[in-house]
């Protein structure tokens, strides 16, 4: 009976749950396990980091016709810095080889900006690791990262070297510093290129060490600082780089983060050479040059130009062309400045261009003159705008036109070739363009003077241009390029003030620029009194 009432109300119960809608689960199944995917490395933050902007480093002062010295920067096509105390020039990132192992490019090409390169738009297919190792995974990445067995895909190549990257290869870490450098398929950090690259050179990768010395050298993603840039230039070279030792030899070179010492500076460039780095190859022929051992920097600078190195090939028409270390040969000199120029070098389209309007070791030809140097000038020369701008100013090879002859040096002085600045400051002065002023032309005057420019003739042109007898006073006032005197930068200064031609603008000028030699306490109240009396 009991049994009965049990099961009655047992079924009274599932009688009334199911008028109420609800139903008992006929079994708890597992649910099934699901292995987890590896999610692509999530994109960090990008900080926008500007570009520093760099200061032109000032042209050489050189007569038209002159051809620099040259000292080269880290940079294969870079234009050279002009002996004997060049600026320090930025060194660039190296543009990696394919590897297709985990050891570093050893022979990168640098490149001298960090152009963005537009992405890939294929789609990403999954990343298979099974069975691969971290250096097979950095090899895939490079195929797709140069577009070299495989369609050109920074996203995928991204996936492949990140996935060897946290597997430890140092290799694929140095590669995603350099894609975020670039902002190949990732948004541009050099912020986020420092940690890669950071990571990288503590796993041993010596271009992950090198490229943290080119961002000290920059400032980029870090405070610009010589000394520590000079520290990882030197872990790369120890660890077998050859730019790493090139760049440590470019340090000693131009005294960055380190006293100038060129005997130590040579010795990293010829183990840089030695070790089949280009820019170490003209480098140590430069200084092998410069030292009068024309024998051995011709051998260099012909290895280099193997290489398809245009300063090498450019050096090597220099050569030719004075006859140092070879036999002086023309036809082979303007042969190699061809060379150098078709590959881009803009200092030997100037030249070319020099030795057709004076007619040294080729048939004098202005139209051929001007046609090189506007390649030259197009191609950023400030020797090549100076240049044409002295073809328009006297109607050689072009018609004759102050108003452009303006244009050209302008174009050269502001970029700081000091010749441009003293021929537009004359130009100004004369009004041979019919619209500058004297004033003007004493402003040129004075900041070619104050780039360190001096000109042994200011003294003839002193009694018929007044603003060249001005800045001779102005010479002698502070003691540049010559001694300190006062009292003959007042005999100067009333030369120039005395002077009929001068007009009431430029006398204006000149008083204002005497005022500030005292304000800077070089010139006292009573001399500044003389000096504008005749005013």
């Amino acid at each position: 009976m009991k049994k009965l009432l049990s099961v009655l109300l047992m079924l009274a119960i599932l009688t009334a749950l199911c008028a109420c809608g609800h139903t008992m689960p006929v079994s708890q199944t597992a649910a099934p396990k699901v292995e987890p995917t590896a999610e692509p490395t999530p994109e960090p933050t990008v900080e926008p980091t500007p570009e520093p902007t760099e200061e032109p480093t000032p042209e050489p002062t050189e007569e038209p016709d002159a051809e620099p010295t040259e000292e080269p920067t880290p940079e294969q096509t870079a234009e050279p810095t002009p002996e004997p105390t060049p600026e320090p020039t930025p060194e660039p990132t190296p543009e990696p080889t394919p590897a297709q192992t985990a050891a570093p490019a050893e022979t990168a090409a640098p490149v001298t900006t960090a152009t963005p390169k537009t992405p890939a738009t294929n789609p990403v297919p999954a990343v298979s690791t099974d069975g691969k190792t971290p250096e097979e995974l950095a090899a895939e990445g490079d195929k797709y990262y140069y577009g070299q067995g495989a369609a050109l895909n920074y996203a995928q190549a991204i996936n492949y070297y990140t996935q060897a990257a946290n597997q430890g290869n140092g290799y694929a870490m140095y590669m995603l510093g350099h894609a975020y450098t670039y902002g190949n398929g990732v948004g541009q950090s050099h912020t986020m290129a420092r940690d890669w690259f950071l990571k990288a050179a503590n796993a041993g990768d010596s271009m992950g060490m090198y490229s943290l010395g080119f961002q000290y050298v920059n400032g980029y993603g870090v405070v610009r600082d010589y000394g520590k840039a000079l520290e990882w230039y030197q872990k790369a070279a120890d660890a077998g780089n050859a730019d790493g030792m090139y760049a440590v030899g470019w340090m000693y070179r131009n005294g960055s983060g380190v006293p100038m010492n060129l005997t130590t500076a040579f010795e990293w460039f010829e183990k840089a050479a030695n070790a089949g780095n280009v820019n170490g190859m003209n480098a140590a022929a430069l200084l092998l040059e410069n030292g009068g051992e024309y024998a051995r920097a011709l051998a260099w600078y012909e290895k280099a130009a193997e290489q398809g190195n245009a300063s090498a090939m450019n050096s090597l028409g220099r050569l030719y062309k004075r006859g140092n270390g070879v036999e002086q040969d023309y036809a082979k000199a303007l042969e190699w400045y061809t060379k150098a120029a078709n590959a881009g070098n803009s200092t030997s389209m100037d030249v070319i261009g020099t030795m057709y309007e004076t007619g040294e070791g080729v048939t004098q030809d202005y139209a051929k003159a001007f046609e090189w140097y506007q390649k030259a000038a197009n191609a950023g020369n400030t020797d090549g705008m100076k240049n044409l701008g002295r073809l328009y100013e006297n109607g050689w090879g072009v018609g004759q036109s102050a108003a452009q002859a303006k244009v050209w040096y302008q174009k050269a002085a502001e970029a700081g070739n000091m010749t441009a600045m003293f021929n537009l400051g004359t130009l100004c002065y004369w009004n041979k363009d019919g619209a500058s002023r004297q004033e003007d032309g004493l402003e040129w005057y004075l900041k070619a003077m104050r780039n360190g420019a001096y000109y042994e003739w200011f003294r003839d042109v002193g009694a018929d241009n007044a603003a060249a007898a001005f800045v001779e006073g102005y010479m002698y006032a502070t003691g540049t390029d010559l001694p300190k005197d006062a009292d003959a930068a007042l005999d100067w200064f009333n030369r120039a003030f005395s002077n009929p031609n001068a007009s009431v603008g430029l006398l204006t000028k000149m008083r204002q620029q005497i005022q500030t030699l005292f304000a800077n306490g070089y010139l006292t109240d009573a001399q500044v009194r003389a000096a504008v009396a005749n005013y």
